[in-house]
């Protein structure tokens, strides 16, 4: 782990953004994790303290682990009596994998999407998991992000087999309707959020455009 650049920002519960070396001394010191077994206890009350100032984590039980495209962690956290804090939380840091990690590299995906927690999620007119906690580094493998546990806020993921899962994949069409509607010909993409890479608008992009279009055009308004 390295110690986190102090012109990173953090995101903080989704409302403020703050210099890393300033949160009553917390967070000068705070390391990005490169692997799993760098979420300790103490890491997690310093990274927590921001939204949680009298949080003290005493225990960290892996409730599930996996690494695809990034490294993913949903965590039971114990606390000091008296001392509120969050039961569960989901980790995102960097994956194990040596292939994984090329492609995390190769796309910066991982950075991208620690920069959409910490200045873009705030505005989002669509439900996303509230950030605790979101830096990353110079290395395009350096980041990490600590949210709110999904599932145990009572949301449910679904699959083409289960119920209802033609109305759920409506709502996700009208969800994504209004997240780009929100930032259409946003101007601060050339400029603050110039970060952003352009939509797929090359050839490829354009094929499945066509094919939606004949699959599904007469259904469309």
């Amino acid at each position: 782990a390295r110690p986190l650049r102090f012109d990173a920002l953090v995101a903080v519960d989704h409302t403020t953004e703050i210099d890393a070396d300033v949160e009553n001394g917390l967070m000068a010191d705070l390391e990005i994790p490169y692997h799993p077994d760098g979420v300790t206890a103490a890491w997690l009350t310093a990274a927590l303290a921001p939204s949680f100032p009298d949080i003290a984590v005493t225990g960290v039980t892996v409730l599930d682990q996996h690494s695809g495209t990034t490294g993913r962690l949903r965590l039971g956290l114990e606390h000091t009596p008296g001392h509120a804090g969050p039961a569960t939380v989901f980790v995102k840091l960097a994956p194990d994998g040596e292939a994984q990690q090329k492609l995390v590299a190769a796309t910066d995906m991982g950075r991208k999407e620690a920069r959409f927690y910490a200045e873009l999620a705030a505005e989002v007119p669509v439900r996303s998991p509230r950030c605790y906690f979101s830096a990353h580094g110079e290395e395009r493998t350096e980041y990490v992000m600590v949210l709110e546990d999904l599932e145990a806020s009572g949301c449910r993921f679904t699959s083409r087999e289960d119920s209802g899962a033609d109305e759920h994949g409506g709502k996700v069409v009208e969800a994504l309707a209004r997240l780009h509607a929100h930032f259409w010909e946003d101007p601060r993409f050339d400029d603050e959020l110039a970060w952003i890479p352009t939509a797929m608008r090359g050839k490829r992009g354009a094929q499945f455009v066509q094919s939606a279009l004949e699959q599904f055009g007469d259904d469309m308004p």
